[in-house]
């Protein structure tokens, strides 16, 4: 198992896996295993096929199939070949220093430039022994440069990309080993495989040395013996199927949205151990709440640190009592250095060695972690990521006939969506309007950002600077649900 003192390239840090248990279950499907033997010289097959495709340390790499194996080989094969890989959320909205070069597919799309179509080609059976070995001996790439990025909202909710190096990605998945033991955690994902918070959880239970099992039933999951299952909160609630009267598993991670002590309570008939996530792109975990039942059955909930100073703070920067609101900050060996933008890498992320991600909270009585808002009311939270209302506001802004808009969260508990007020002009066709609103959104902004209501208002709440007031906005709507 990787250890914080090895060489911090992912092909060292891996082959010293592959050489330590070579026999055990890297990724389990349903109708086959992988070994970390089988792993290596898929990985292998993938970067010689890569490589033929011209993919080398100035390319960077995106995986369009939601695929476990294409998306673990293509994974260490572009850490093998020095190339970056970008998430699934990186797109031409957000402009790198380097495009785009390899877009990986399972069969040819019309509308993607510069596809690679895994096929048959890619096999590792096409390849010799001498071949796989050869191009992960011959791997001799910089540990410090950017590997993976990674889409963040940062701590104004504005579109931004973050580069992670091999040596930081080793760095990461050592600080949450004991959430991926060697020979004991299985782990399975509710998250796509090429999205960001699969990415980090892949590669450190693959470093760490246990097993993933791919996305299937409760039932498979319970034949396969997984020990713990990572998904966003509207992830568990729609897409977690728990059939009547099945037996529980060992631990399921929330990530990317506060968990309410009721909601947590109902999961633990479910699992063991609920772990409510605190995390950043910027800073990877942080934080744990853990939830379990006591020997009495009464719900137990703590809270501790992973691998992280993580502070709650006043208006001057001093760490404040238990139960006092504050602003929370974090200084982490796991943390990021700068944003990336087009033609440069310069924007710090962090004050004084501390990031600021922008949210209030206070530490309840057994040290687990309440967040009670952001500092910022223009910052939205929505399934798990972050966007500044502004950006929504423009983009409806730009619609004939729309004088002035005001995206806000839902305040409805559980909802998980974005609502918007819009301000028409005079004999508009507000349908008509709207209808093309959405569509615009969605064009512009991603299907996760495009308001599920947006309502006709004569006049939108304005604080006094003439800034919209999105906590207002919020009120009115529970005003409504109130008086019905």
């Amino acid at each position: 198992m990787m250890s914080e003192t090895d060489s911090t390239t992912i092909s060292r840090a891996f082959l010293k896996v592959v050489e330590q248990a070579p026999d055990r279950a890297a990724l389990v499907f349903q109708d086959e295993v992988y070994t970390y033997a089988m792993l290596h010289d898929l990985a292998a097959a993938f970067a010689i096929r890569l490589r033929e495709a011209g993919v080398g340390a100035q390319s960077t790499v995106q995986v369009h199939v939601n695929d476990l194996a294409v998306v673990m080989g293509a994974l260490l094969a572009t850490s093998c070949l020095g190339a970056r890989f970008a998430e699934q959320s990186i797109t031409g909205k957000l402009p790198l220093d380097r495009p785009i070069t390899h877009r990986i597919v399972a069969k040819a799309q019309a509308d993607l430039e510069n596809q690679v179509v895994v096929d048959q080609s890619f096999s590792p059976a096409n390849f010799s022994r001498e071949e796989k070995s050869a191009i992960w001996q011959a791997s001799a790439v910089d540990a410090n440069a950017p590997w993976i990025i990674v889409a963040t909202s940062g701590t104004t909710g504005l579109p931004k990309a973050v580069a992670l190096s091999q040596q930081l990605v080793c760095r990461r998945s050592f600080a949450v080993r004991y959430d991926f033991e060697a020979g004991k955690t299985r782990f399975a994902s509710l998250f796509p495989y090429p999205s960001r918070p699969f990415l980090a959880r892949g590669m450190a239970a693959i470093l760490g040395g246990a097993t993933i099992v791919e996305r299937g039933t409760w039932a498979f999951w319970q034949d396969t013996n997984v020990t713990m299952v990572s998904g966003s909160l509207a992830q568990v609630r729609s897409a977690l199927d728990i059939p009547a009267g099945a037996s529980p598993l060992p631990k399921l991670e929330i990530i990317g949205a506060k968990l309410a002590t009721e909601e947590a309570a109902g999961l633990l008939a479910h699992f063991a151990i609920v772990d409510d996530t605190y995390g950043a792109t910027e800073t990877s975990k942080s934080w744990s709440n853990l939830y379990t039942r006591g020997a009495d059955g009464a719900l137990v909930v703590r809270g501790q640190p992973v691998s992280a100073q993580f502070e709650i703070v006043d208006e001057n920067g001093k760490p404040v009592e238990a139960g006092t609101p504050g602003t929370l900050r974090v200084k982490s060996e796991c943390a990021a250095r700068a944003y990336l933008f087009a033609g440069e890498s310069g924007e710090d992320l962090l004050q004084d060695g501390w990031f600021y991600p922008g949210d209030i909270g206070r530490f309840g009585p057994e040290g687990n972690l309440d967040i009670i808002g952001r500092d910022s009311a223009d910052v939205i939270s929505i399934k798990s990521n972050k966007i500044n209302g502004k950006l929504i506001d423009f983009v409806l802004e730009s619609i004939d006939g729309i004088v002035a808009a005001a995206a806000f969260a839902s305040p409805k508990a559980g909802a998980d969506e974005i609502l918007a007020f819009i301000e028409f002009e005079e004999g508009q066709n507000m349908a008509q309007s709207i209808e093309l609103a959405r569509h615009t959104c969605r064009e512009r902004l991603g299907p996760d950002y495009v308001p599920a209501k947006l309502w006709p208002i004569n006049r939108l709440p304005r604080a006094k600077n003439g800034a919209v007031d999105r906590v207002e906005c919020a009120n009115l709507i529970m005003a409504a649900i109130k008086a019905q």
